[in-house]
């Protein structure tokens, strides 16, 4: 897929080769950058000094968030084209329901939101029994776990991130998330999902992969 990019982005982190940089509308990494970090600085470019995509209204900077449209718990996607500028009060209202759904929810009273919200719930636990991520079908591909390049990252290993992973997968029989990985394969996000795959010996992997996004070597 194609994420939205600003014109001009460059970002650094530690030493001066570890930078990500948009040039020609492909987004470059090298070094020892950490993806998730680096995107929301780029989001911020895009996008941060709008009103806020729920409520409409603008916010002062210290009240203004980045939301995932799609959820994390969802699957949903540390990307540009998943993140929007929201205040607190609307992040925190909106939870784990989708835009569509929120913006459904935010036109009901008391009573009928929270039965409104309590069916989501219900949706999202039956879209999980049938193994299936609430995002667009066009984003998600599948690939070898064999054709994934990994590269070096500040993303360290998180013992209780690795038992989530685990205990979602051995309820449901998939992973949480799909990995990221870049226009040829090499891995941006999605370290750990990666590693616990491999321990279970799982050969084909649900993926983002960004065609305009290329890690330096």
């Amino acid at each position: 897929m194609i994420i939205d990019l600003p014109k001009n982005f460059h970002y650094t982190f530690g030493e001066e080769n570890d930078y990500a940089s948009v040039f020609g509308g492909i987004l470059y990494i090298h070094g020892d950058i950490y993806y998730r970090n680096m995107m929301y600085k780029l989001t911020d470019k895009l996008k941060i000094k709008k009103k806020c995509h729920y409520c409409g209204k603008y916010h002062g900077k210290g009240n203004q968030t980045l939301d995932h449209l799609y959820p994390e718990s969802l699957g949903g996607p540390t990307i540009s084209n998943n993140l929007v500028p929201a205040c607190r009060r609307c992040n925190e209202e909106k939870s784990n329901m989708t835009f569509q759904q929120y913006q459904v929810f935010c036109n009901k009273d008391f009573e009928d939101g929270k039965q409104y919200y309590k069916s989501i719930q219900n949706k999202i636990e039956d879209s999980r029994i049938r193994k299936k991520y609430i995002l667009p079908k066009e984003w998600i591909t599948t690939i070898s776990i064999d054709e994934i390049e990994l590269r070096y990252t500040t993303e360290r290993y998180n013992e209780e991130k690795y038992a989530y992973i685990a205990k979602f997968y051995h309820k449901y029989g998939f992973l949480r998330t799909p990995i990221i990985v870049d226009q040829n394969n090499i891995l941006l996000d999605g370290n750990h999902q990666l590693s616990f795959a491999v321990d279970m010996k799982i050969s084909n992997l649900p993926v983002i992969c960004l065609d305009n996004c290329k890690v330096l070597k």
